[in-house]
């Protein structure tokens, strides 16, 4: 039997709460000097994308790649190219890199990482058994012309993983770091380390670094993993944070330490990491109106010690008009501060930009500023995560924009 994946479910239900209900809200105070800009909004199939659900990544010249969940000729998902004006004021210009088909992937839910020009990710389903595949893209020898698209690995649903959920990461030595939701020796998800081959041309090689149990240390992680300046990986899954630290010697196994528990963790929110090996994260629900929460994870003093946890804010709605409901993996500012979205609430309902700033004093608590209320003209449930770039942020939402399948955005200050 097919599971469903938790976030696709859970687009299902909430895309159709929203599309029915606008919340009546008023009363919060929007950073008067930002401005939104839509930069593309998604036509949908068959020659568009349609419903974003990660954010972005930033190219050296200034071109946005991301991803759409559904769109392209057979609905399974495309990547796409977004180049920025060649002068002031013209319009942002998108072009269709890949479209998957199901035998190379389907169902797009992650975003892409880059290296040397190339591009990989993950989809959800399709592939050789329907378990999920991990691509590659190489950019074309000259311009204008077409990428050309690799699957690098066909998940089994064995022992390798089952739906890789969550972007990949690039470690220093050219490997994909990701996770799996299901599959592993106890189905309840993986991670893995995709290592590139010594030769051009060569197959890649996957390892299992770890395979969940749910006896305590979660299962089912749906997000991506950050990564440490010493290697070790951080991640969520079901509910508790986890720490794989990398072997001492070549061949060892990876050491799993559960380093957080009692999580209400975002179905597709990963770990950020701050100033001092601080950890910060959000969940979906939980915190104190159950409108969702931004957590710190701050590391012991001494090796092996305990982490300490302690929830920094708590999302509510009403008369304040804040957004609720934090889904994606948080940004920090130079200054500390935690920019971040919320897939609900806001003036219009259909979610929020926010920025937390951090106490003056340790008996002070963190404020939150909404920066941006969504509407469906310029976008609405936003998903994916936010980047930063040249002092202005970029991100992309799952519905509004011309054609009300998603747009992408940027939000000046």
């Amino acid at each position: 039997m097919l599971r469903a994946h938790p976030r696709e479910s859970y687009f299902r239900l909430l895309s159709a709460t929203l599309l029915m209900t606008v919340l009546a809200q008023h009363g919060a105070t929007q950073t008067a000097s930002s401005t939104l800009t839509t930069l593309y909004s998604f036509l949908g199939p068959p020659d568009d994308g349609g419903y974003p659900v990660a954010g972005l990544l930033a190219g050296e010249d200034g071109t946005l790649y991301g991803t759409t969940g559904q769109g392209g000729p057979t609905g399974d998902g495309t990547v796409y190219e977004l180049r920025p004006p060649a002068s002031q004021g013209g319009s942002w210009a998108e072009t269709v890199i890949h479209s998957f088909a199901g035998t190379d992937g389907s169902l797009v839910f992650a975003g892409v990482a880059g290296r040397n020009g190339k591009i990989y990710g993950a989809t959800v389903y399709g592939g050789t058994v329907g378990k999920g595949t991990i691509f590659e893209l190489t950019p074309p020898a000259t311009a204008g012309g077409a990428w050309t698209e690799a699957v690098i690995h066909n998940f089994t649903g064995k022992g390798d993983g089952d739906q890789p959920s969550g972007t990949l990461i690039v470690g220093k030595n050219g490997a994909l770091y990701g996770t799996a939701f299901r599959g592993g020796v106890f189905d309840f998800g993986t991670v893995f380390e995709l290592t590139p081959p010594a030769t051009a041309g060569r197959s890649w090689t996957l390892t299992v670094l770890y395979t969940f149990t749910n006896t305590g240390d979660g299962g089912c992680p749906t997000a991506s993993v950050t990564m440490s300046a010493s290697g070790a990986l951080y991640g969520l899954a079901s509910g508790t944070a986890f720490e794989l630290t990398p072997p001492a010697s070549a061949g060892s196994p990876w050491v799993e330490s559960t380093i957080a528990t009692n999580l209400v963790s975002a179905p597709q929110a990963g770990l950020a990491l701050g100033a001092g090996g601080v950890l910060y994260g959000s969940t979906l629900l939980g915190g104190e109106n159950d409108k969702g929460s931004v957590f710190e994870l701050t590391p012991p003093a001494t090796p092996g010690g305990a982490w300490t946890q302690a929830e920094i804010y708590s999302f509510r709605q009403g008369s304040h008009a804040g957004g609720f409901n934090p889904y994606a993996t948080l940004l920090i500012g130079k200054s500390g501060q935690i920019y971040g979205i919320t897939n609900a609430g806001g003036v219009s309902g259909m979610g929020t930009i926010f920025e937390l700033l951090p106490p003056a004093s340790p008996d002070q608590s963190w404020t939150e500023k909404v920066l941006q209320n969504f509407t469906s003209a310029d976008g609405g449930q936003p998903q994916g995560w936010l980047i930063e770039r040249n002092g202005a942020l970029y991100g992309t939402a799952y519905l509004g924009g011309g054609s009300g399948q998603g747009t992408v955005f940027k939000l000046a200050f």
